[in-house]
């Protein structure tokens, strides 16, 4: 993104940079950096990685329908080779329409709490 009037730099880096013309209109220079085309690899490998569940649980209390929402989210995330000591919860709970009085709706989602976190082994 361009924050100022008149000629910058850029700086080309991802998998497309090769395509970036070595004059541009309102750039001063184009710089192609060494190993550039693994931007966005490096990009995809720290962020959040997250796991999910969005359930209807049968004949259990609310507290056991979150707990069990929040442990599968957990294994979806470890699955996905995240720690789950560093994982965030959101959850959401309810009786959703059309169900018998004995079912619940528990949803949770386990998450990275910052980006680039760790990976597990």
């Amino acid at each position: 993104m361009k924050t100022e009037a008149g000629d910058v730099p850029l700086i080309a880096v991802g998998g497309g940079a090769f395509l970036i013309p070595e004059k541009m209109p309102g750039v001063s220079k184009v710089i192609h950096v060494e190993h550039g085309d693994c931007a966005n690899a490096v990009g995809a490998a720290i962020a959040q990685v997250s796991g999910e569940c969005d359930q209807i649980f049968k004949d259990m209390s609310r507290v056991d329908a979150i707990a069990a929402a929040q442990g599968i989210a957990n294994d979806r995330a470890v699955a996905s080779r995240r720690r789950p000591r560093h994982a965030q919860h959101h959850r959401e709970r309810g009786h959703a329409a059309g169900l018998p009085a004995r079912q619940l709706r528990a949803r949770s989602r386990a998450r990275s709490g910052r980006r680039g976190g760790e990976l597990s082994d």
